[in-house]
């Protein structure tokens, strides 16, 4: 969003181009499809820790539909915050259940003891930067609300401060599982050898998904670091490459290795090495 001036007169850009209707409709439709398909899964699994993603999911598709109302008049400002707010909001709430998903994975292969921090503490801290991650993303985004040059670009620092910070959140929370896998590589655990749980299927999807959102919040940091008058500001084809697709890899990744699976096989393991010996006495 920018600002222009005619004389005295003060105009509003919400757009440099006419937003693409036909695209914005295929990607709500997209994320409401994989929004509902985690949702039934949800339950048969038990995967709670899912919510997040379903909601950022849900973000996702009324964020896009917003961009295809706008298309129809792209001065629309109430169309504009619409899907400012929701497609800003989306990431924090998808990468929670990111976090949590790493968490899961060390406990279910009994790994605690080569992660950098406990996963317990992984989920509090990584949770709460999620949190700032998304209120300083949603105060600037309310900012640019106002219409007002000079609040506008304090909106836009701010969301940008945001950004960078969840981009250096996820550059050491890549680094950490990475160090997790390479260690339980070098040194297994009981739980780790065993092939029902295919644990790094599910750790190399979440390499998959990491690395989308990391590579979104990198385009969304440079997009907001140049400005709106910047390249990517103004050619809608960025955000349907770097943010649209990045974040439906993230939705779609879960849905096709879902980590509920190796949690629900992890429980099977460990009953049945505690009946196995009461059995044998």
């Amino acid at each position: 969003m920018d600002i222009s001036t005619d004389g005295d007169r003060v105009h509003v850009i919400t757009y440099y181009y006419t937003p693409n209707q036909g695209a914005a409709y295929l990607f709500a439709a997209l994320f409401g499809l994989a929004m509902i398909a985690h949702l039934v899964y949800m339950f048969p699994v038990r995967s709670w820790f899912f919510i997040p993603l379903i909601i950022g999911s849900t973000c996702e598709t009324f964020g896009y539909y917003g961009r295809a109302w706008a298309h129809d008049d792209p001065s629309n400002f109430k169309a504009y915050i619409m899907q400012l707010l929701l497609l800003l909001g989306a990431v924090p709430l998808v990468a929670a259940t990111v976090y949590m998903t790493l968490a899961r994975i060390i406990v279910s292969i009994g790994a605690e003891d080569r992660s950098m921090i406990s996963p317990r503490w992984l989920t509090k801290i990584y949770v709460f930067i999620d949190v700032v991650c998304f209120c300083s993303q949603m105060a600037g985004s309310g900012l640019q609300a106002t219409g007002d040059d000079k609040i506008m670009r304090i909106g836009r620092n701010v969301i940008l401060a945001g950004l960078i910070f969840q981009l250096v959140a996820f550059v050491f929370f890549i680094f950490m599982a990475a160090r997790v896998h390479s260690h339980v590589n070098k040194s297994p655990t009981s739980a780790s050898e065993e092939k029902t749980l295919k644990w790094r299927k599910r750790i190399w999807a979440l390499y998959v998904a990491s690395s989308a959102v990391l590579l979104r919040s990198l385009a969304r940091s440079i997009e907001y670091a140049q400005g709106p008058r910047g390249t990517i500001a103004k050619h809608e084809v960025y955000l349907y490459v770097f943010d649209a697709t990045m974040m439906l890899i993230v939705v779609a990744v879960f849905l096709v290795v879902h980590p509920g699976r190796l949690i629900r096989a992890a429980e099977r393991h460990t009953y049945a090495s505690m009946c196995g010996p009461q059995m044998e006495s």
